[in-house]
């Protein structure tokens, strides 16, 4: 009896015991430089869409991507592109070394500014490298700042506590469009 347990147990644990996780694709502006984020959970923003088996970040000029999706983990399978004026994307590398790079990465939860707590995933992209030191601390800080402003007005410009009627970018759905990938656009990378 105790072997069928052990058994079972093992099976359970090899095939997971719940929904595998999307990989997920972050789209970053042509030339941007700086910190990107998403604010995950905000009831009446739009959820973030699947292309390709992806789930898409595709941030706006600013930075500042609010969604009502859940964050899930970061994961190896992620990646980053940058989404080319032309439409095209190129994939943008992580690490240290020479170039326009992901420079640093992180997740976590944040209460601030009188807005309930939300789930974040917040990036660098840059050509110079990036450190860990108080500018550092204080950049992120000023975009978690500049993001709860973004939701705030959001909120604000439709009457609601939440985004209700808004995209995920922030800006008019009847007017998105142009040269940068929307989360709800066409032509997502392939």
């Amino acid at each position: 009896m105790t072997r069928v347990l052990c058994f079972v147990l093992a099976l359970v644990c090899l095939t997971g015991c719940g929904k595998k996780r999307t990989p997920t694709r972050h789209l970053i502006p042509a030339d941007y430089e700086g910190a990107v984020i998403t604010l995950f959970g905000q009831p009446g923003f739009p959820a973030l869409p699947t292309k390709d088996g992806f789930r898409v970040h595709g941030y706006p000029e600013d930075g500042i991507l609010i969604t009502s999706s859940a964050r899930e983990i970061p994961q190896k399978s992620d990646e980053t592109l940058q989404a080319l004026k032309d439409g095209g994307f190129r994939r943008i590398s992580s690490g240290e070394g020479g170039g326009r790079r992901e420079r640093y990465s992180e997740f976590g939860s944040l209460e601030s500014g009188g807005v309930p707590k939300f789930d974040y995933i917040y990036k660098v992209i840059g050509s110079v490298p990036y450190s860990g030191d108080g500018n550092a601390i204080r950049d992120r800080d000023q975009k978690h700042k500049d993001a709860v402003v973004k939701l705030k007005s959001l909120q604000k410009a439709t009457g609601e506590p939440s985004g209700a009627g808004r995209s995920a970018t922030g800006s008019d759905p009847e007017s998105e469009g142009g040269d940068r990938p929307q989360p709800e656009a066409e032509g997502l990378p392939r």
